[in-house]
């Protein structure tokens, strides 16, 4: 049975790829300016590359900012497998705006259909203009013996993109000639034949996710199995890509996912550390499980799969999978790592008693928890009124909104610099939101819900009221504060809103103090308020970023005048007002209101939810002195690591 509960992933998405931001023209900081020649790497080089079995070398295209002159740029590179030799500089032709990286190979040596990540970083000679990384999946096809279809099907067992089980699925086997030792597995029918040799008509063939097959390759030494990318039969009209998967070890090449993926000769099952995602970042990582028929399946597994948090209460999620021969099943969880006498103990009083829950699918579970620490997941699988397995895990739990750490002050008046940045005709007005101080961080604070159902711009579906999201302020040092990354639950219809600052996206890659030098803007701390300069903050709407706190002051004679576009920063965190929730609540006025409702969700080019999104090459002066759309790749500038620009 197809499952149909689609996740958007927008949040995910929002966590995953967020990280640097760039503008395309002169900024106040002094650090974009006139491009001088330098080299990038193309937004359109492909992501996956099928080597030439006959061939030795294949390339890699370089573009630079100019075409006079020659220009040298060095390249630093990750080839994790150490089987390609990668140079370590290009060199541009005069007249000529782009140059090949050639990478030499040898075929005999790469695994047929074996996955290699690599990745490339221009160091020196980098362009203003574009990403100075570029990674890439490489693979050699494999030759094989014939299919052969397995006289049991089997049942996958979905996790991340969807939850529940697809199946009874046809599955195939081959060899690989090159390597006997490695088997490959085709989970569905697609373009197949059948048990006789003869095509399968389209009407009777059967496909995993969406109508696709799935290819796993099983090393028969070690059981570790791999899962070569591939299309999910999914197209995320969101971002305008196919969804994507593979084993989480074929998609990173980490060492730490070597041995996720494996298969259980005893059992036929397969477990299978999958990841989801496009070409902006992931949806989800953990296991998912294929079981081959003719196996009693009475196999159990339970994985940690992050928290839960609705109001002060956070729960510690995890993902149960039970086999299909396990009717039933009981779990608890005990604080601590737990002995075997301990297990057993626990096994027995779960299955005397008269009112533990009885679960039949596999599925979520959660739990309360109010301290961090070891716990222990005990399962109890049963078949036939008896016990059948018993699994027993040791996790460690720890709290994402870290309560414990955080006391209220009241609330403060607080007036956006993000939203209204972006929606010139809501007006930046103040606001009363809750106001936390970390207990032993001074200077470190965070904003309870700003942008939940305080905001005035806000309605009833734009938000979780369900969910705490937080607007994290470092004024440690009180002459240079700066938003770290926030993510919220706010959505008008075009990605969540995540919240940052130009100084947080620059740490990381340099320390605070070269940050600073360099006169990256930020905030200040004086008088009782927290304030930003023009220009110091950054929003997100999905994957795309923008200069914030940067109103347009004077909208309505800019939009009807003509009139050159007069900028404020809003941002402000006014302390001085700090007052208790009831006060907070009638101290924002009905006119207020009243005109933010009215003005909701308009934005200077229309009405229209979300700011149009200008191109790569286009001016400020174009949209008389607009906001740009940034470039995600802010990381790769240069900052001086002395002078004062």
């Amino acid at each position: 049975m197809k499952i149909k509960n689609i996740l958007s992933g927008l949040g995910v998405i929002a966590m995953a790829m967020l990280t640097a931001c760039g503008d395309d023209d002169v900024s106040e900081s002094g650090i974009f300016g006139t491009p001088t020649d330098g080299a990038y790497f193309s937004d359109n080089l492909p992501s996956k590359i099928e080597l030439d079995k006959n061939a030795s070398s294949f390339e890699v295209t370089v573009t630079r900012t100019s075409t006079q002159g020659t220009f040298t740029a060095e390249i630093a590179s990750t080839n994790p497998a150490g089987l390609f030799s990668i140079p370590s500089s290009v060199t541009f032709a005069d007249g000529s705006a782009t140059a090949p990286i050639t990478i030499g190979y040898s075929a005999d040596q790469l695994v047929g259909d074996e996955n290699y990540n690599l990745s490339f970083e221009i160091t020196q000679g980098l362009s203003d203009y574009g990403p100075g990384t570029y990674s890439v999946t490489v693979f050699k096809p494999g030759d094989w013996t014939p299919w052969q279809l397995l006289p049991n099907a089997g049942t996958y067992t979905y996790s991340i993109y969807w939850e529940g089980e697809d199946g009874p699925c046809p599955v195939y086997t081959r060899k690989s000639v090159a390597d006997p030792n490695i088997m490959q597995y085709c989970f569905g029918s697609v373009g197949m034949n059948d048990a006789n040799g003869k095509p399968i008509p389209a009407s009777q063939q059967f496909g995993l996710m969406y109508g696709v097959n799935m290819y796993v390759n099983r090393d028969l030494t070690t059981n570790y199995c791999r899962v070569p990318e591939m299309w999910t039969g999914v197209f995320n009209t969101n971002y305008n890509e196919n969804v994507m998967c593979a084993d989480t070890y074929s998609f990173s090449g980490q060492a730490q996912f070597m041995d996720k993926s494996f298969y259980n000769p005893e059992t036929g099952l397969f477990t299978l550390n999958m990841y989801y995602y496009i070409s902006l970042g992931g949806f989800g990582q953990g296991n998912e499980y294929f079981q081959l028929g003719g196996f009693s399946d009475y196999s159990m597994d339970v994985e940690r799969r992050g928290n839960y948090v609705e109001g002060n209460k956070e729960s510690a999620l995890f993902f149960v999978y039970k086999g299909e021969d396990i009717e039933s099943y009981r779990y608890t969880v005990a604080s601590g790592a737990l002995t075997q006498e301990q297990v057993d103990a626990a096994v027995k009083e779960l299955d005397a008693a008269e009112d533990a829950k009885e679960l039949t699918e596999s599925g979520m579970i959660a739990f309360d928890f109010a301290e961090n620490g070891t716990y222990t997941v005990i399962l109890v699988g049963y078949a036939e009124n008896e016990i059948k397995t018993v699994v027993s895990k040791e996790f460690k739990v720890e709290t994402v909104q870290g309560s414990g750490d955080w006391e209220s002050m009241g609330y403060v008046a607080y007036t956006d610099g993000y939203i209204c940045s972006l929606y010139p005709t809501a007006v930046p007005e103040p606001y009363y939101v809750e106001v936390q101080a970390h207990k032993s961080v001074e200077g470190y604070y965070r904003l309870v819900n700003p942008y939940g159902e305080a905001f005035p711009y806000n309605k009833e579906g734009d938000y979780d009221p369900n969910t705490n999201s937080y607007l994290l302020i470092n004024a440690c040092d009180p002459e240079y504060v700066y938003v770290e990354q926030s993510e919220s639950t706010t959505d008008w219809g075009e990605g969540a809103f995540t919240f940052s600052s130009q100084v947080y996206n620059f740490l990381g890659k340099y320390d605070i103090e070269t940050i600073k030098k360099n006169n990256i803007p930020a905030g200040k701390f004086a008088d009782g308020a927290i304030t930003f300069d023009l220009k110091a903050l950054l929003i997100f709407i999905g994957a795309d970023g923008y200069y914030a706190n940067n109103w347009m002051s004077n909208y309505d004679d800019y939009k009807n005048n003509g009139a050159d576009p007069v900028y404020a920063a809003t941002e402000k965190i006014d302390f001085k007002d700090l007052v208790s929730k009831p006060a907070a609540r009638s101290m924002v006025s009905k006119d207020y209101v009243k005109v933010a409702k009215a003005n909701a969700k308009r934005s200077m080019f229309g009405n229209v939810k979300a700011p149009a999104k200008i191109s790569k090459t286009a001016k400020t002066s174009d949209f008389n002195g607009r906001m740009v759309t940034l470039k995600r790749d802010v990381k790769t500038i240069e900052l001086s690591e002395s002078a004062t620009f």
